[in-house]
């Protein structure tokens, strides 16, 4: 059976995925990647999808004995029903409709370049009468309005699965935040400068937590960023702002509370220090987030990894759910546990917290400061994604200034 495989480092740019096949390079799979993925997308996750899903597609195409150059629209609904009722080897549960309407969204845009090309004769993509539109988006402005192309927009929209609207809204309460920051802590201003200290790992969360920042904004932080701030302990209440870099690459200011910046000037002096010492000042990454101890130490913290710090909090503080999994090859189930909450929910409680906080506050409209705050293009989407979870923590008014966490 011919089995795909996706690997790094035959592309110029760094992290870029390459698709094999049968121990040869997929010349084809890794022209568009090359040429159409990467150019246009800056993420590395992006490009992982887009490689990841071909390769399940060029797998499928082997499995039932078609060349993929000829595969037909019944063949991509074969697969698309299959997936369907696979078991994820990842999570252990089904496939969901989002990431199989997600993974046709990239194989139909792989089988456009590839017709464009002349490499793939088959009929998916074309319009109901069978004819592929001969013009694009990029060489006329238009095209999205001519009766070809919308026909063939349709039929692709009506191929693939309708995304599952989920609840994916998760936020803390006040006795959660305090538990987590208790056992992830203490926090900087209170920790000796040794290879145990766990600022950074308080900081890994507090930091999302005060300003609603995403994870990939909080891992590009900069020390120079808050060195060069002075903050007045007798005015650690006040508000200083920094530029993150957030989704698109999109540079956009964030409130910083004052005590935060001092609690991060604390691990920047102290026990960041340290580890920057173990790799040199030539080695020595200016991130604020970095890793502490053995081969890590000096390096700057991943995404992994800092998952694998809030999660193991979660766990240690007893934030946990269960959730069962099925084996995709017996089929059994197993109970797993796993972190109540993702690092993200951090966005999501800091956005509930603050919305009472700017209304004790006498704030007349709280929404557009968490939407300046959170980067949305408009108090619409915060509206939409918040007001229903306002009501679930309106007990907690009272102490929604998260600080007062610290304090109990």
């Amino acid at each position: 059976m011919h089995k795909s495989r996706i690997s790094n480092g035959i592309h110029r740019k760094k992290g870029a995925p390459a698709i094999w096949l049968d121990g040869d390079v997929h010349e084809e799979a890794n022209h568009w990647l090359n040429f159409e993925v990467i150019p246009s997308s800056q993420s590395v996750h992006t490009w992982a999808q887009a490689a990841r899903s071909l390769a399940v597609w060029l797998d499928w195409c082997a499995l039932i004995d078609v060349d993929w150059r000829f595969a037909s629209e019944l063949d991509l609904v074969d697969w698309r029903d299959a997936t369907l009722e696979a078991i994820s080897p990842k999570t252990g549960e089904p496939y969901s409709p989002n990431t199989v309407s997600l993974r046709m969204g990239f194989v139909y845009q792989f089988l456009d370049y590839a017709g464009a090309q002349g490499w793939y004769q088959g009929n998916i993509g074309l319009d109901s009468n069978g004819i592929k539109p001969s013009y694009s988006i990029s060489r006329d402005a238009l095209a999205h309005t001519r009766k070809g192309h919308q026909s063939a927009t349709l039929r692709r929209q009506r191929l693939r699965p309708r995304p599952r609207v989920t609840d994916v809204v998760r936020v803390m309460s006040r006795a959660e935040i305090r538990a987590l920051l208790s056992t992830l802590g203490p926090r900087p201003s209170e920790s000796r400068c040794t290879s145990r200290s766990n600022g950074r790992n308080w900081l890994a969360a507090a930091i999302p937590l005060f300003t609603g920042i995403r994870s990939e904004e909080l891992l590009s932080l900069r020390i120079h960023q808050f060195q060069a701030i002075v903050v007045q302990p007798e005015k650690d209440y006040i508000s200083h702002d920094i530029i993150v870099l957030g989704k698109g690459n999109k540079e956009r200011s964030v409130s910083f509370p004052g005590w935060l910046i001092m609690e991060i000037n604390k691990y920047i002096n102290s026990e960041r220090k340290e580890a920057s010492s173990k790799v040199g000042q030539k080695r020595e990454s200016r991130l604020l987030l970095i890793g502490k101890t053995h081969h890590k130490a000096g390096h700057p913290l991943k995404k992994g990894g800092l998952n694998h710090i809030i999660g193991r909090g979660m766990t240690t503080a007893g934030l946990t759910r269960i959730r069962h999994t099925i084996d995709p090859d017996t089929r059994n189930e197993t109970p797993r546990v796993l972190p109540k909450y993702s690092v993200h929910a951090f966005r999501h409680s800091y956005a509930v917290h603050a919305y009472h906080a700017h209304r004790d506050a006498g704030e007349s409209d709280p929404w557009k400061l968490i939407q300046m705050q959170l980067g949305h293009s408009s108090p619409k989407t915060t509206i939409d994604t918040y007001l229903k979870y306002v009501h679930f923590f309106n007990e907690e008014r009272k102490d929604i200034n998260l600080l007062s966490v610290l304090n109990d």
